[in-house]
Parts: C-alpha cells; sequence; structure tokens
C-alpha cells in the first residue's frame, strides 16, 4: 500500500476547515479566544493524529519470522509460567496457542 493523493487531500480539508474556516465563524463573546484556540488546536491534532496513522500504514512493522521449533519451545515455557502464575483461562489459551502451532 502507497500513499494515495485523495485521502491526504480530503482528509487536510476536512480539518482545515475545522482549524480555520470554524474559528473564523465563532460568535462573539467572553470566551470567543478560547473556542478559538480550541477549533485550532482540535484541527491540527487530528489532522497530526491522522497523518501519523495513515503514514503507519505504509510501512507496517513485520514481526520476525521464527521456526517451529521456537516457537513450540516458546509455547511450552508459557503454559509452565501461566501455570505458576495465573488462572485456568490463559492455560487454556496457552494450550489453544501449542495446538495451532503444530497445525502449522
Amino acid at each position: 500500500m502507497g500513499a494515495s493523493i485523495i485521502p491526504c487531500i480530503i482528509m487536510t480539508i476536512l480539518w482545515a476547515i475545522v482549524g480555520i474556516f470554524l474559528p473564523i465563524l465563532v460568535p462573539k463573546g467572553p470566551n470567543r479566544g478560547i473556542i478559538q484556540v480550541a477549533l485550532i488546536l482540535t484541527g491540527v491534532t487530528c489532522w497530526l493524529f491522522w497523518l501519523c496513522a495513515y503514514m503507519a500504514q505504509m510501512n507496517p512493522l513485520i514481526g520476525p519470522k521464527l521456526k517451529n521449533t521456537t516457537i513450540l519451545m516458546m509455547a511450552k515455557q508459557w503454559v509452565s509460567y501461566f501455570l505458576l502464575s495465573t488462572r485456568n483461562i490463559y492455560i487454556y489459551v496457552s494450550i489453544e496457542f501449542v495446538l495451532e502451532v503444530n497445525k502449522i
């Protein structure tokens, strides 16, 4: 997945409306400045959050590729850890993980 210009333009326009044009339309009153600053900060931070989330999807982090023996050894260690420290629900999840790994 690469960058596409259309979503970038649409989201930039949307948050520009919130951060630039809506503060102009705020009616006069004692809290006008506070409302304008809140709208500007909302537009900037939401656009920045969206941009970071969009860019993170361009190059997703891929986990390490482990051999089946390594995965089975990890599952065995996790099962014994869960037996000592947690309740039965985690033991079930760990055993289910081991069974799923054996299908590979």
